[in-house]
């Protein structure tokens, strides 16, 4: 499981890019890292906003409804703006971003690139090869944000 290094008492944005470039499969690999790490606190508030060109699903989960998660389900499949997801979600204290890094637009995002953990996936055919894979994965690194991990 990824440790994403969340601390309790917080309040946490989980953004899923839920884009053309995203399957089913791969979205549900992504509940039990985010239910994995919830998991260890004993305090929290998770926004969770799923993205293709807007917003959607969301929920909100606090240890008291934590197993919701596991029926949060979502379709898209349109481009991938995150600004929609972002304004949801608020003014929070960590954005956690799983996506294959082809926003439409970063702006927004790198207000907020001190809070934020990047999770970047792999998608069959936009990053085919390892090689293409580490090259998105140095760009996005390069934009400063808090974390950038490879899922």
């Amino acid at each position: 499981m990824i440790d994403l290094k969340l601390t309790d008492d917080t309040t946490i944005a989980f953004l899923v890019d839920v884009s053309g470039g995203v399957s089913d499969k791969l979205f549900q690999n992504f509940q039990p890292i985010i239910k994995g790490n919830l998991s260890s606190l004993k305090a929290f508030t998770a926004k969770i906003a799923a993205f293709d060109h807007k917003i959607q699903c969301t929920a909100i989960i606090t240890p008291e409804n934590l197993s919701d998660i596991n029926s949060f389900v979502t379709m898209g499949g349109g481009g991938t703006d995150i600004d929609p997801a972002l304004e949801w979600c608020g003014d929070v204290e960590d954005y956690v971003v799983f996506t294959d890094g082809f926003l439409l637009d970063y702006a927004k995002l790198l207000e907020v690139k001190d809070k934020t953990t990047i999770v970047l996936y792999n998608t069959s055919h936009k990053l085919s090869t390892d090689e293409q894979l580490e090259k998105q994965f140095l760009w996005v690194k390069s934009m400063g944000f808090k974390n950038v991990i490879k899922g």
